[in-house]
C-alpha cells in the first residue's frame, strides 16, 4: 500500500482505471495457472494461460502501443494457447507464433530506438548481459536438441536464434525497466 491505505498502481486514475484493473486481473489470472498446472491439458486450462498476456495485450491497446508491440503480444497468446494443449502440432504451432512474437518485438525495438545510440556501447553492464544472454541462449538450444523430437531441430535453433537477436536488441537500446519484461 501507498500513501493512507492506498495501493501504489503503475497507471494513473487508481486501481479503477482500466489498465491497473487489467494488470490486476493479468496478475491473478497467472496466478491461477500456476494452479492449472496440475491439471490435464484441456481448452479450459488453455484460456487460463492465455488470459494473462491477453489481458496485457488489453492493456498496450488501451495505451496506444505501437503495433509491433501489438503483434508481438497476440503472437504470444496465440502460443500460450497452442503450447498448453496437448499434440505435437500444437507445440510446433505454438513455438511458431513465440518465433514470430520474437521478429515482432525485434521490430517493435528497431522502431522505437533505432535512432538512440546504442547503450551497450556507453553501459559496460549491457555488454556484460549480452554475453550471459547468447551463453544463456546456447545452454538451453543444446538442452532443448538433446531432449526433443530431431524434425524439431531446425525449429528451435530458430527460435534460440531469433529470441536472442531480440534480447540484444532490448540490451542495445532499451530502458531498464523494458529489459526487465525482457528478462521475464
Amino acid at each position: 500500500p501507498g500513501r493512507r491505505g492506498t495501493w501504489v498502481l503503475p497507471f494513473p486514475g487508481g486501481i479503477e482505471a482500466l489498465p491497473n484493473g487489467l494488470l490486476i486481473f493479468s496478475a491473478a489470472a497467472a496466478v491461477l495457472y500456476l494452479i492449472a498446472l496440475r491439471q490435464p491439458a484441456s481448452l479450459k486450462r488453455a484460456i487460463v494461460k492465455t488470459l494473462s498476456i491477453a489481458l496485457l495485450a488489453g492493456i498496450a491497446l488501451t495505451q496506444g502501443a505501437p503495433l509491433a508491440l501489438l503483434a508481438a503480444l497476440f503472437l504470444a497468446c496465440t502460443g500460450d494457447f497452442l503450447l498448453a494443449m496437448d499434440g505435437e502440432m500444437s507445440f510446433q504451432a505454438g513455438l511458431s507464433s513465440f518465433l514470430m512474437a520474437q521478429v515482432a518485438l525485434v521490430i517493435y525495438f528497431l522502431s522505437q530506438y533505432s535512432a538512440e545510440p546504442m547503450l551497450w556501447l556507453a553501459e559496460p553492464w549491457r555488454i556484460a548481459l549480452a554475453g550471459v544472454a547468447v551463453v544463456h541462449s546456447i545452454y538451453l538450444a543444446r538442452i532443448l536438441w538433446q531432449k526433443l523430437p530431431q524434425e524439431l531441430g531446425a525449429l528451435i535453433m530458430a527460435y534460440a536464434v531469433v529470441i536472442t537477436v531480440m534480447a540484444l536488441f532490448a540490451l542495445a537500446y532499451a530502458p531498464p525497466m523494458v529489459l526487465a519484461g525482457v528478462a521475464l
